[in-house]
């Protein structure tokens, strides 16, 4: 019988163990990249570029933190549905097409621009803290087999590198003052 594309795989060989850590790496180093271009400094330059009030600046600035309430519920649902990859990468497309639609709305104007990247950031976060569950489930699985873990690889630190590497050109680049007086 033909597994599909999102089934899980029971036993993983050491050859395909490592090329998933190795995908993992780049995964880790292109969502780090992401991260830092499209939150904090940047996200707030543009909702300001969009009209928006320090209320909604304080808004864009809770959203995330208010969406990891989602990863209750989250858990039950993996659970519910054993499917992890399937959520995991379903979530993260749904979650990643509204950078698309965030964007979009430099070229709309009004408060329906405003509104619809506060929109696309509330799915953004609330898909990101559903995925997670399934996501960190499913990579400890993939990087744990026998108590292995990613500390002899570099995925985190990449990562971390590319995110600050990323966090430093935006810094540096940005045209001052972001905000005027």
């Amino acid at each position: 019988m033909r597994r599909g594309r999102f089934e899980p795989i029971e036993d993983l060989d050491a050859a395909a163990r490592e090329r998933g850590l190795h995908i993992l790496v780049l995964e880790a180093a292109f969502s780090g990249g992401t991260a830092a271009l499209t939150s904090g400094v940047v996200l707030n330059a543009f909702a300001l570029h969009l009209g928006a009030s320090a209320a909604m600046i304080g808004l864009l600035a809770s959203i995330p933190f208010l969406a990891q309430l989602l990863q209750l519920p989250a858990i039950g649902l993996v659970e519910r549905w054993r499917a992890r990859k399937k959520i995991a990468v379903v979530t993260s497309l749904i979650g990643r097409a509204m950078l698309a639609l965030m964007a979009l709305t430099a070229f709309w104007g009004g408060a329906i621009a405003l509104w619809t990247f506060i929109a696309a950031q509330v799915v953004l976060a609330a898909f990101g803290a559903v995925g997670s569950c399934a996501w960190n489930s499913w990579i400890r699985d993939l990087a744990l087999p026998g108590g292995r873990g990613l500390g002899s690889r570099s995925t985190w630190h990449v990562a971390t590198l590319t995110a600050s590497v990323c966090s430093c050109h935006v810094n540096l680049t940005a045209p001052r003052p972001l905000i005027s007086a």
